[in-house]
This record gives C-alpha cells, sequence and structure tokens, in this order.
C-alpha cells in the first residue's frame, strides 16, 4: 500500500505555513510501518474585522434613490423585505475554491470573491389570498425602476441604501422582479380590489457595483 502525496497551495497569500507530518504505513503482509512525508502549504488570509452582530437602525424603511428626475426619488420602502440574501452590515462576499492540475499535483486556489461576483436578492414573502407581499402602488414604483434602466455610459446608477441593517450606500443594477416564485409576474384578481394588493411573494434581483458611501 502506498501513500500519495498531494500539496494544496491556496493562492491569496498574506503568510503562509507549512506542516510536515509523518505518516505510517503498513505493508499487505504484515511488515514493519514505514513513513512517509506529507507536506501541506497554507494560507493565512489577512485579518478582517468581525461583523457587526447589531442590526443599524432597525426598523428604518430602506430606500432606492434614482439619479435623474425622471423617476420619483426617493424610493421609500413602504415595506421592508421580510428575507433577504448575502447582506448584513456589510455585503457577504464568498471564498471561490479552483482547481488545477500541474505536472506534479493538484493545486487548489484561492480567490475573494468581489462584490459584483455576488447576487442579492430582497423578498417579500406573501401567502396566496391569506397574506399580502406589498401593495400594487408600491410594486408599480419597484418595477419603474427595473424596467427604465439608468444611462450608465454616463455614469449614472440607481442606488440602494439598506438603512436597516448598514450605514452604507451603494450603486445597484437590477437585474430582475418576479411575483410568484418564477421569473414572471404571477397576479390575480385581488390586485385590483380596493388599493389593490400583491399577495405572491415579490423577490427583487440586484448586483452591487460599488459602495458610495
Amino acid at each position: 500500500m502506498s501513500l500519495l502525496t498531494t500539496s494544496a497551495v491556496f493562492s491569496v497569500v498574506s503568510a503562509s505555513v507549512s506542516i510536515a507530518t509523518s505518516a505510517g504505513v503498513g505493508s499487505l503482509s504484515g511488515g514493519v510501518p514505514t513513513a512517509r512525508l506529507v507536506t501541506t502549504t497554507l494560507t493565512i488570509l489577512p485579518d478582517r474585522p468581525a461583523l457587526s452582530k447589531d442590526a443599524i437602525g432597525a426598523g428604518t424603511p430602506r430606500m432606492l434613490i434614482y439619479p435623474t428626475d425622471a423617476l420619483p426619488s426617493p424610493l421609500i420602502y413602504e415595506l421592508n423585505p421580510h428575507r433577504w440574501t448575502n447582506m448584513g452590515p456589510e455585503p457577504l462576499t464568498r471564498i471561490d475554491f479552483r482547481d488545477r492540475k500541474t505536472l506534479g499535483a493538484t493545486v487548489t486556489q484561492q480567490f475573494v470573491s468581489d462584490l459584483t461576483d455576488v447576487e442579492y436578492k430582497e423578498i417579500w414573502v406573501g401567502g396566496g389570498a391569506d397574506r399580502i407581499a406589498m401593495s400594487w402602488r408600491f410594486f408599480s414604483l419597484l418595477y419603474d425602476y427595473y424596467m427604465n434602466t439608468p444611462d450608465v455610459t454616463q455614469q449614472l446608477f440607481i442606488k440602494w441604501a439598506p438603512r436597516d441593517i448598514s450605514t452604507h450606500i451603494y450603486e445597484v443594477f437590477i437585474t430582475s422582479i418576479s411575483v410568484g416564485g418564477s421569473e414572471s409576474v404571477d397576479l390575480d384578481y385581488l390586485y385590483r380590489v380596493s388599493d389593490g394588493w400583491v399577495h405572491e411573494s415579490v423577490t427583487m434581483t440586484f448586483r452591487i457595483l460599488r459602495q458610495v458611501q
């Protein structure tokens, strides 16, 4: 029986540690165990501050800011989303691992995701006829922001301020708004009743382009 020597190398290096261990391997015939050396090179990532544990401005409505007077701005949320993804007091980016072959081993490289690599979602949870997600008026305003993309060639971007959880403001690109859990807008007659209500869950998907404050 043989012991394969594996070298794992992580790329974003601020400091590295080499660990050498001896592993005993016995032969099939019951002979004396032999020792092989396994060397692993690790990356120690730069120190980063711990995530904040507390919401900032809890209960403060979020808002979108349109860069021109073509749409009402700022758009103050009538109701903050019930759920959202990849955002706390700061964006929750991910570590990405990629394997590649070398002549003698498989090398694993580590990359820290950029803001623009991460998809963010805000979700207002509906429940059919028993629970509303938002008013038709607010949905219509969100849809206007989605459909009327500013002229990014002129450096015009929608700004997003999640003021209940963060003090930062971001430039964003809205990529999708869906109702009912699919890439469509699923409505029923209740959106026309009285002031109008959207009863299925609403999901707004976007990408952060950069932090501006």
